[in-house]
């Protein structure tokens, strides 16, 4: 028996991560869902499309990864985010 993870959309995703990179400043949208992790000590408020979303919305982004699945996110401020998938 195989257990999967599936989004609304009936994409295969996993809690492991095994990349991870800076995001840059400015929008960021690499193709594919992504986790977010906050590599600062404070709460960050970045606008970001959710995986099943259409449209941007404000949310905070607390130190360490967040369980938002993205498939964009617009960041603000240089050498405070990764993204992992």
């Amino acid at each position: 028996m195989e257990i999967k993870i599936l989004s609304r959309r009936g994409k295969t995703h996993s809690f492991n991560i095994s990349h991870w990179a800076p995001i840059p400043v400015g929008t960021f949208n690499p193709g594919v869902d992504f986790y977010v992790k906050n590599i600062t000590n404070s709460d960050i408020t970045e606008n970001a499309v959710g995986a099943d979303m259409e449209t941007s919305q404000s949310t905070v982004l607390y130190p360490g990864w967040n369980v938002e699945l993205f498939k964009e996110i617009n960041c603000t401020t240089v050498s405070t985010l990764l993204y992992g998938m």
